[in-house]
């Protein structure tokens, strides 16, 4: 059994774990505390576990994992970045009813959840989180820091970039590469390469033009 601390979303994370638990027969992680920024948490808990601040966690480092599934993805490469830097190790964690080649290629700090499907060849870097159903084709390259919602359809040979956020039921197609720090919306159908840090929604998807504030 590891001792592992969970950051942000941590209903939905506390689930894939409790789920590997399960399936294991046995306990093979331990959630011994939930780390939050929120200074209103300090002091609660949530079925037991409690919730603890960077002080806690900082002064914890060693031999102790963690792993962050906050859906921001900027929030997120900040603090999997610090929880490095504190000497935690990122594992990645795989729901029992993902099925995930053997011949893919991941970094470290992935969440995967239930009926995810990733195929051969595919290479993703570090702390992703791969929502419920997603499908992600053979030869696909995904960065790090990106999140990618329930029902997307990564179709093989296509790029997506560091920090990029996918909507869920979106489809992206043969060869399209996304761009660093890019939105797609929910449904999408990405039939072209996205620019980087543009949001694009719609079937096929097209840029969505900036509120005139925002353009000044």
């Amino acid at each position: 059994m590891k001792d592992i601390v969970i950051f942000g979303s941590w209903k939905e994370f506390a689930q894939v774990v409790f789920d590997i638990n399960a399936a294991a027969g046995k306990d093979s992680w331990k959630i011994v505390a939930i780390g939050d920024e929120n200074p209103a948490l300090q002091g609660k808990d949530w079925h037991g576990i409690p919730f603890v601040d960077w002080k806690w966690i900082e002064a914890k480092k060693g031999e102790r994992f963690a792993h962050c599934c906050i859906g921001k993805t900027a929030a997120r490469k900040r603090i999997c970045e610090r929880l490095l830097s504190s000497g935690y190790g990122l594992p990645n964690i795989i729901s029992p009813s993902a099925m995930v080649s053997h011949l893919a290629n991941l970094g470290q700090g992935n969440l995967i959840c239930a009926n995810v499907q990733i195929h051969p060849d595919v290479h993703i870097g570090n702390s992703n989180m791969f929502n419920v159903g997603t499908h992600v084709a053979h030869d696909v390259r995904i960065g790090d820091y990106c999140n990618i919602n329930s029902q997307v359809n990564l179709v093989e040979k296509c790029q997506v970039g560091d920090m990029a956020y996918l909507g869920a039921g979106a489809t992206v197609i043969k060869g399209a590469k996304i761009g660093i720090g890019a939105i797609i919306g929910a449904n999408a159908l990405v039939n072209r390469n996205i620019p980087e840090g543009e949001t694009w929604a719609g079937v096929p998807a097209k840029p969505l033009k900036k509120p005139k504030e925002a353009r000044d």
